[in-house]
């Protein structure tokens, strides 16, 4: 009979690196797709549009303006 290898992951170390190893994709992830999105805020006068934006004031006409749909 041989003996298990010590250096070798019991069931629950496995799963616990195959959980760590699909949320370390998972954040790439979504760190890329935000980066993506957050990416026109470096082109020149992307500051000045966005406080311009701010300053103005909200024309809502009683709508929720929110999420990936506006």
């Amino acid at each position: 009979m041989q003996r298990p290898n010590n250096d070798s992951p019991l069931p629950g170390q496995l799963t616990a690196a195959v959980d760590s190893s699909d949320k370390a994709k998972a954040l790439e992830k979504l760190r890329k797709r935000f980066d993506e999105k957050l990416a026109c805020l470096n082109e020149p006068g992307a500051g000045e549009r966005l406080e311009q934006a701010l300053r103005s004031p909200a024309n809502l006409n009683g709508k929720v303006i929110a999420g990936e749909t506006y």
